[in-house]
């Protein structure tokens, strides 16, 4: 006797992908230039990790490249370590134009932002 093997069909949408927004989506506020006490006249480089694109220099106002993001607040901070040292740890806030939420992104620490993607 043989054995035969039937595979029932997946139920529709069973396969299909996640939506974008279940999707890690990685930015890194890596760096900013210009005098902290105008934000409204600095740059802020920010890099979009999830995607294979360049580095985004933004205003705030400014949309980041390839994002729902929009820069809104550049705060300057810092913070003593353990050896005594300044630290910057200045924070830049993004809304995100689509949702209305707010993101604070930390300098150097990349943060996930699902919705973020387009």
């Amino acid at each position: 006797m043989i054995a035969v093997a039937t595979f029932a069909e997946p139920a529709k949408g069973a396969l299909a992908q996640k939506k974008s927004s279940d999707k890690p989506f990685l930015i890194l506020f890596q760096s900013y230039g210009g005098d902290p006490t105008k934000p409204a006249q600095m740059t802020f480089a920010v890099s979009t990790l999830s995607r294979r694109q360049p580095l985004g220099f933004a205003q705030l106002g400014e949309t980041i490249r390839s994002t729902n993001l929009k820069l809104v607040r550049f705060e300057k901070k810092t913070r003593i370590d353990t050896k005594r040292k300044k630290v910057d740890q200045s924070e830049l806030t993004l809304l995100n134009v689509e949702s209305n939420e707010f993101s604070v992104l930390v300098i150097g620490k990349p943060q996930n932002i699902p919705s973020a993607a387009k």
